[in-house]
């Protein structure tokens, strides 16, 4: 999405991001972290592995959507090709381990992860299943503005940026088989909600 900006744009209340390689156009901006979520359980690590393992070695090997469009892979091993561990020394043990079994940030997952979902701005809310004490919320990524995902694995304005967030725990009794029971289960609490709900959702099954 772009909009046209002639002269010098007079703007309020929302943020313009321009460049001078491409004269007269802006893009507005709606800022939002692209990754966002929690850290997965061992076993559900294990999971994830097995998952992709299978994807890679037998699924789609093309990464063009429609044998046209340039996407992202479906699956993504854990590699220490470019693994960042944050303060861990890299060429230590505890490096190697880690970056031969932690996950990779680029597909979505059951935990969040990498969602590119620009509607996930300020004022809105998202919810997060937790697999681990403490949850080990992440996020990142931050973007400034961004069309409907990143369909073509470039498709962001990308920034540096502080995230502030509040986050509450709901506890539930049984898991959730649906997208659908989850949004019906929060909209009866006396929580206070939203009207509009955007799913993103990922089968363990």
């Amino acid at each position: 999405m772009y909009m046209s900006c002639i002269g010098k744009p007079k703007v309020r209340r929302q943020t313009l991001a321009m460049n001078h390689t491409s004269k007269g156009v802006c893009f507005p901006g709606l800022t939002h972290p692209g990754i966002i979520g929690t850290a997965p359980s061992k076993e559900l690590l294990d999971i994830w592995n097995g998952r992709e393992r299978e994807v890679e070695e037998n699924g789609l090997k093309s990464l063009k959507l429609c044998e046209v469009l340039h996407s992202r892979p479906l699956a993504n091993l854990p590699s220490p090709k470019g693994c960042q561990l944050g303060k861990i020394v890299k060429g230590t043990p505890e490096w190697e381990r880690i970056a031969t079994e932690a996950a990779r940030t680029i597909p979505g997952r059951e935990n969040g992860g990498n969602c590119d979902i620009k509607n996930l701005s300020k004022g809105s809310k998202i919810y997060l299943p937790v697999f681990v004490e403490g949850a080990n919320l992440s996020t990142g990524d931050m973007h400034f503005s961004q069309g409907d995902g990143e369909v073509s694995f470039c498709g962001a304005i990308e920034i540096s940026g502080y995230l502030e967030l509040k986050y509450y725990r709901l506890l539930f009794i049984k898991p959730f088989k649906s997208a659908n029971q989850l949004i019906s289960t929060i909209g009866c609490s006396s929580l206070p909600f939203l009207s509009n709900y955007l799913t993103s959702c990922s089968d363990m099954e």
